[in-house]
């Protein structure tokens, strides 16, 4: 009997997914796309990527970097190797951020794509979750 190559055993499937995320880790690294101002936190966040919540790193990333559309901060946490999946296209950004005064809107950019940007509460929950990486990676 002929095995279904439409039907993937879960484990090959996530090993799959990690592989990728190694290799897109391992090509930031070799390319010094890491910027020098914050190689260090970015470092310990690649390197603890699959413990830190999107939802945090969505934090993290507005922090380092303000005024960004989903897709830069999709496309950020991607880079650091974090799988978001559908994360984005639902309700998380508006309920989990917005919601609780975390995130907020900030008009719109020349592709009128939303601009997100940290509110004070949010700048000090970064702080927090960074205070904590740091710790945790020593």
């Amino acid at each position: 009997m002929i095995k279904s190559t439409l039907v993937e055993n879960p484990l090959e499937k996530r090993f799959q997914r990690l592989e990728e995320r190694v290799s897109r880790i391992e090509k930031l690294l070799s390319k010094g796309n890491i910027a020098p101002k914050t190689s260090g936190i970015e470092k310990l966040i690649v390197e603890n990527v699959e413990d830190i919540s999107t939802q945090h790193l969505v934090v993290i990333t507005l922090k380092l970097k303000s005024k960004q559309t989903r897709q830069e901060i999709k496309k950020t946490l991607e880079d650091w190797g974090k799988v978001v999946g559908d994360w984005f296209k639902g309700g998380n950004m508006n309920n989990r951020l917005i919601k609780m005064s975390i995130v907020k809107r900030d008009g719109v950019n020349e592709k009128n794509d939303e601009l997100f940007l940290l509110t004070k509460k949010g700048e000090l929950l970064a702080d927090e979750l960074i205070e904590k990486i740091k710790i945790k990676s020593h």
